[in-house]
């Protein structure tokens, strides 16, 4: 049989047949040598007389609408391929990084247990020990935590795209501009929670709790230096898809603060202050984990080098000429400053929540909404850890497409980080619905405080579409590089919808603190509206150029 008829055969077969992902390429071959072997004409080709084929000029007719049935369904296979792949990765890394985020809530409830639980002679001196502690802790997550994780979500956006673009030095050069700028930014933090008491008391605080809980935060203080090393390293490791040095990292931290504080608070002078040191012991033992488990792990997904090679990468970008530029830092306060500020308006807004609750008509109403709200907040945040881990997770899928130039596999993996949230939120709006008794009596066993948060799990229910939508789209603008959109969007949300629209609902129109969460239940759908647009409508073609600007190189043209 000729060469021609042999491929005439070949094509008339893969018409006829289902096609798999590993023939694609076999198919690109066919295809490339019919056109190059060929006339072109609209209906057919005439072989030619010396091409090997019969010496006549039979004609090879061709079928245009079957070969356009095979490219629609050779792309849907394709598509259908690379949804499965991203879909699978995305599940695949999000998991241990929600482990993460879950295991790290729990050094700050362990500290209020730790308060609470020990021997203070009086019940009005653990109240006010509790008082404090918890003052400390809210003054240190708003002042401390959201300006330095905020600053640090540089990182998120920038080492996704180095990895994408296998420019692996680059991840160096952002690592010693970023320690370089969170150490001016702890300057500035540490004067302000050294100055936790008079903060609070200028805030109008209670004069006894604000004064113990500027102790309590002094205690604090030490540890945080090791947390923002840990978040730098920990966001470079996410991105090449490694994630059991972090998992590793939140369990020993975990072990460190309950034993370490169980014994100071129980068994020295320390007493409840005990509870602070062991938490600072627990900050400072996550970095040297990690880098530990870091060393003897050689698992990442997203990159295509040992965790060794990966490593003498990043030292060999850690070069001063180049990370301590104007440009570099311009670069990374561009990303990161947009970032704090979307950190810092959402939990802001909730402190400001928890506030107007103590103003809500009515001494005993009011003491009575600020126990349920506490209760069915820290439901809500148990529940955002996971939303915070699928969008942290879809960030590191959509930030290394970008970086790779893969334009198609950055949309599919914007679709499938906002479809998880969706999915995610129906989930856990049915569980608060069906257990909402059990989940209020592990905090109280108060009867009264109990109904009032069943109710108001109510509205939290609904509060959870929206919350999960917005946690994993601002995933997406931080892997596209457009946190300053997600700031401005979060401003609005927060301050111009929700928080006016809380206040009139909760205090003139009596709702109370149903009305607090609505009205930010109204705000969120609003931000979660217009992100979801916004997205829909994203060029991502022109968002993977931006990326790869950011490190400087070029993407490839199309074909």
């Amino acid at each position: 049989m000729s060469r021609r008829h042999s491929l005439a055969e070949e094509l008339r077969r893969a018409n006829s047949t289902v096609v798999s992902g590993d023939d694609f390429a076999e198919l690109a071959l066919l295809h490339a040598a019919r056109e190059e072997g060929r006339s072109h004409s609209r209906y057919g080709s005439v072989a030619s007389e010396n091409d090997g084929s019969c010496g006549d000029g039979e004609l090879l007719l061709e079928a245009p609408n079957d070969n356009k049935k095979k490219d629609r369904r050779l792309s849907l296979i394709g598509e259908t391929e690379l949804l499965k792949d991203e879909l699978k990765s995305t599940i695949t890394l999000a998991i241990p990084i929600i482990s993460t985020y879950l295991l790290e809530l729990i050094p700050g409830i362990v500290t209020i247990i730790l308060v609470g639980r020990a021997d203070h002679g009086s019940a009005s001196l653990t109240q006010l020990y509790l008082d404090a502690a918890a003052l400390a802790n809210m003054w240190v997550n708003i002042t401390a935590l959201s300006t330095g994780f905020g600053i640090l979500s540089a990182m998120d956006t920038l080492c996704a795209s180095a990895v994408g673009a296998k420019q692996y030095s680059k991840m160096g050069t952002f690592l010693l501009t970023g320690l370089c700028i969170i150490s001016a930014v702890f300057g500035v933090v540490s004067m302000v929670v050294w100055k936790t008491d008079s903060a609070l008391l200028f805030l109008r605080q209670p004069v006894l709790p604000a004064t113990h809980a500027g102790t309590f935060a002094r205690w604090m203080l030490p540890g945080i230096p090791f947390l923002y090393a840990y978040e730098i390293v920990r966001k470079m490791t996410q991105a090449r898809g490694q994630t059991k040095p972090m998992v590793a990292a939140a369990i020993v931290s975990n072990i460190v603060n309950a034993g370490a504080g169980y014994y100071l608070v129980n068994f020295t002078e320390m007493k409840w202050l005990g509870a602070a040191a062991a938490r600072t012991l627990g900050s400072i033992s996550l970095l040297p984990t990690m880098l530990i488990v870091l060393y003897y792990s050689e698992e990442a997904e997203a990159c295509d080098i040992s965790t060794k090679e990966w490593a003498k990468h990043v030292l060999s970008g850690m070069k001063a000429s180049s990370a301590l530029t104007w440009k570099a830092i311009h670069k990374f306060l561009s990303l990161g400053i947009p970032g704090m500020a979307m950190l810092m308006f959402e939990w802001v807004a909730f402190e400001v929540v928890a506030l107007l609750c103590g103003i809500i008509p009515g001494d005993h109403e009011a003491i009575v909404a600020i126990g349920s709200n506490a209760i069915v907040f820290n439901i809500s945040s148990l529940l955002y850890m996971v939303y915070l881990g699928t969008s942290i997770s879809g960030n590191v899928r959509l930030g290394t497409a970008l970086g790779s130039g893969d334009v198609e596999r950055a949309t599919i993996a914007s679709y499938i980080t906002i479809g998880l949230g969706m999915s995610l939120s129906l989930f856990n709006m049915a569980v608060i619905l069906s257990f909402r008794q059990d989940l209020c009596t592990l905090f109280t066993s108060d009867m009264e405080l109990i109904e009032k948060s069943k109710s108001l799990l109510l509205v939290v229910a609904l509060y959870q579409f929206p919350d999960a939508v917005n946690a994993v789209e601002q995933g997406v603008y931080q892997a596209s590089g457009r946190q300053a959109l997600g700031a401005k969007l979060n401003f609005i949300a927060y301050y111009i919808i929700g928080l006016p629209l809380a206040y009139l609902l909760a205090i003139p129109f009596g709702a109370g603190v149903g009305g607090l969460w609505f009205g930010m239940t109204i705000g969120l759908c609003f931000i979660a509206s217009i992100n979801t647009f916004v997205i829909l409508r994203s060029d991502w073609r022109t968002l993977s150029m931006d990326a790869r600007k950011r490190l400087s190189i070029s993407l490839p043209r199309e074909s």
